[in-house]
């Protein structure tokens, strides 16, 4: 196995030290930030002792990560499969009208599992003079993530 450490500055200003090893293949990137350079190559050789030891390849895991579906694909299926046969028809539109003005525009574009607390809190806050909206537009977001979970657990 053959390794390399090196420091690359990001457009922020902000130092990174990568750490590359080869395995079975190509030269996967580990990016570490640490302060120091030995620091970044204790933490490169460490990435890649435990590496080697597990087997893992971080180019597959980054390609699983990828595999994540965003928020509007799930959100479409939890339209068409939940929503459209159990649903009154009135609560289609309203959920439909609610997913195109406010849900998806701020995190439709998003994988699910980036979606964190900030971006919701975001969304309800550009919603504070309508509450009752805010508060449908919680539970839908709630609803489309069981649904996410749900599936997850059927395929994981």
């Amino acid at each position: 196995m053959r390794g390399e450490v090196w420091r690359r500055g990001l457009p922020s200003g902000k130092k990174v030290y990568v750490a590359q090893y080869r395995q079975n293949g190509p030269l996967p990137a580990l990016e570490h930030r640490r302060a120091r350079l030995p620091d970044a190559r204790l933490g490169g050789q460490e990435a890649a002792r435990r590496g080697r030891e597990s087997g893992s390849d971080p180019i597959a895991q980054r390609r699983a990560a990828g595999a994540v579906s965003l928020f509007s694909e799930i959100a479409d299926e939890f339209m068409r499969t939940h929503v459209a046969g159990k649903r009154k028809a009135r609560t289609l539109e309203a959920y439909e009208i609610l997913l195109r003005l406010h849900i998806l525009p701020m995190i439709g574009a998003l994988r699910v599992t980036d979606i964190r607390r900030g971006h919701i809190s975001k969304l309800l806050a550009g919603l504070a003079e309508h509450l009752g909206a805010a508060n449908r537009a919680l539970s839908v977001i709630v609803a489309v993530w069981r649904r996410f979970r749900c599936r997850c657990q059927t395929i994981c």
